[in-house]
């Protein structure tokens, strides 16, 4: 399954709003932050949680990366634990 990339500019007020709740599933949308900077709302497809995220630095420091699992490769262990497959 893939997933759509929404851009939140446009379309007049809430006009990306509209356009990530009409998208098809599952979606994420671009948020402009400015300065070149971008964020990212994305749906998981279970409902509201907290999820890991892990993020990827280059050898400056600098984050490069971010990663979030939404847990879709988890199972419970006999103890009721997450565990990734």
């Amino acid at each position: 399954m893939s997933s759509l990339l929404v851009s939140a500019e446009g379309g007049g007020q809430g006009g990306g709003l509209r356009r990530f709740l009409c998208a098809p599933h599952p979606v994420a949308l671009e948020v402009k932050l400015g300065d070149g900077d971008v964020g990212v709302a994305a749906e998981s497809g279970h409902g509201d949680g907290s999820y890991p995220v892990y993020r990827g630095v280059d050898e400056t420091g600098e984050i490069v990366q971010l990663v979030v699992d939404f847990l879709v490769l988890a199972a419970e262990d006999v103890d009721g634990a997450l565990v990734h497959r």
